[in-house]
């Protein structure tokens, strides 16, 4: 489709359009969204063991890290000052992503942040000095002390890390965006609201660039323990790449991750006018709330499916034209079998035509960052009409019976996708990504 002919459409649909020009990722897989898409498709699991939380005897001792982190923090040294791996992958994402889209700087443009940010935690090792100084002689901590501590042994640039708005008020100055900053911390669908918001305010015309996507770094003692006790993680530490499962009758839970992943939105007629590089387009969006239960998805998946219906509706695509979804595929019992329901329910008989990939089977389940990273992998499926392989699904479950794309990546044509991410608290939310030119 020309820029004319696109033109023509978009005052034929009366809204603005947006589309994808530029993504980056740092991942369990590599640093780059190639080298992760490369991975995800030769089915490679990231997933191994932490030795230094087997040694120190815990329950799960397994996880999808980013090896380079280490590197990345050196490149980019405020990520050691804020002491914060997720601040360099976010970086790393946004450097790529920029770099892909053209734009050298976004001062040039109405530009606006939206990402999906959960907290961030002081390190086990300075809390645990910090009240073991603070102990009184009969073991209870003196606040006295404690107080003290804080202000000796903690770091201003320490604490402002710890808010979710700190990382992408830290890229507004950077990066001298001066539009809209939002920080969405809605657990592991985090990501996901925050696209949908950079969608709409593109739509609104408020702005005609968006940066969005997210970052995380969930693998440490309090986050193992944590939903190690909520029943969340794999226990198979003896088989730690297999260990992530989704769809499989013997799944036991997810795997933790880390990374972040960066996408840049922008209008339409604007990405034109620039002669940008289109990876995409970005179509439709919408949330759902279970309204039950904090911790656990509807059995019957009919709220995730409300989500997808009116992502679709927004998106103005026909459910006959979508071929594949990138779901949110924990390896938990519930989760995968509430979310083979919903896409059951809404596609009926044309899920035979529907190829489903898990990308938390190979990089784990990288929380916040979780649908940022997901995001980019549809997008680049809808690109280069490949859909990457579930990995680790051997035993087939009865509750879970559509394609899962287990036998390799597969070449097919994607016209249109869509992208799910559900989140503790009941929260789902879907993304829309089509091929630009087909609609």
């Amino acid at each position: 489709m020309n820029g004319e002919n696109a033109k023509i459409k978009k005052i034929q649909s009366g809204r603005r359009r947006a589309v994808i020009t530029g993504a980056g990722m740092v991942t369990p897989l590599g640093i780059g969204a190639d080298e992760t898409f490369r991975g995800l498709c030769a089915g490679k699991s990231a997933v191994g063991e932490l030795e230094k939380f087997k040694r120190h005897g815990f329950a799960v001792h397994i996880g999808a890290r980013v090896s380079q982190a280490a590197e990345l923090m050196d490149k980019y040294p405020d990520s050691h000052k804020y002491f914060s791996r997720k601040l360099a992958f976010m970086l790393s994402a946004f450097d790529e992503a920029a770099a892909a889209s053209g734009i050298e700087d976004f001062r040039k443009f109405s530009c606006g942040i939206f990402m999906g940010i959960e907290t961030s935690r002081i390190s086990f090792e300075k809390a645990y000095e910090i009240f073991k100084r603070s102990g009184g002689p009969d073991f209870k901590v003196d606040y006295g002390l404690f107080a003290n501590n804080c202000l000796e042994l903690l770091t201003k640039d320490e604490i402002r890390n710890k808010f979710p708005f700190f990382i992408p008020g830290y890229l507004a100055a950077r990066y001298k965006i001066k539009g809209p900053v939002m920080a969405t911390s809605n657990a592991c669908a985090s990501s996901n609201y925050a696209i949908g918001e950079a969608l709409r305010r593109i739509r609104s015309g408020e702005i005609d660039v968006a940066v969005s996507g997210s970052c995380d770094e969930m693998i440490d003692a309090y986050i193992l323990t944590g939903f190690n006790l909520l029943g969340a993680l794999s226990t198979n530490n003896e088989e730690a790449p297999s260990a992530s499962r989704p769809f499989d009758l013997n799944r036991d839970g997810f795997v933790l991750g880390e990374g972040g992943a960066v996408i840049i939105i922008e209008e339409l007629e604007h990405a034109l006018a620039r002669g940008a590089n289109i990876i995409c387009e970005i179509s439709g969006y919408a949330s759902s709330s279970d309204a039950e239960k904090i911790t656990a998805c509807r059995p019957d998946g009919g709220m995730m499916k409300l989500a997808m219906e009116r992502a679709i509706k927004d998106s103005g695509i026909p459910l006959t034209d979508f071929s594949y979804v990138n779901p949110h595929a924990t390896s938990t019992r519930l989760n995968d079998a509430s979310e083979t329901r919903a896409i059951k329910s809404l596609f009926g008989e044309h899920c035979k035509n529907i190829a489903v990939s898990a990308t938390k089977s190979m990089i784990g389940h990288s929380v916040a960052a979780a649908g940022a990273i997901e995001a980019v992998v549809t997008a680049l499926s809808v690109k280069n009409d490949i859909c990457h392989p579930t990995a680790n699904l051997k035993t087939p479950d009865p509750a879970c019976d559509l394609d899962y794309c287990t036998g390799g990546a597969r070449k097919m044509l994607i016209k249109a996708a869509i992208s799910n991410s559900c989140g503790f608290s009941g929260g789902n939310s879907s993304v829309v990504f089509n091929k630009f030119g087909e609609f």
